[in-house]
């Protein structure tokens, strides 16, 4: 998805692609524990800045992350 990012166009990844990305970082067991936590914060911290994504959360993940009404 193309935006201005301080004056030029460019293509960075939707909310809905980054969220995407994140889980599977998350799932990954060949990453480091570290950056599967750090996944796991990040999707926590979308979830609270953009709420309706949390319905896109896989089930596990929902049982970790609060929804935020």
């Amino acid at each position: 998805m193309p935006a201005d990012v301080h004056g030029i166009l460019m293509r960075v990844a939707s909310l809905e692609d980054t969220l995407r990305g994140k889980m599977e970082g998350c799932k990954d067991e060949g990453q480091r524990q570290s950056k599967r936590m750090k996944d796991l914060s990040d999707i926590a911290r979308l979830v609270e800045s953009h709420p309706h994504l949390f319905e896109r959360l896989i089930p596990a993940l929902k049982d970790i992350i609060r929804r935020q009404d």
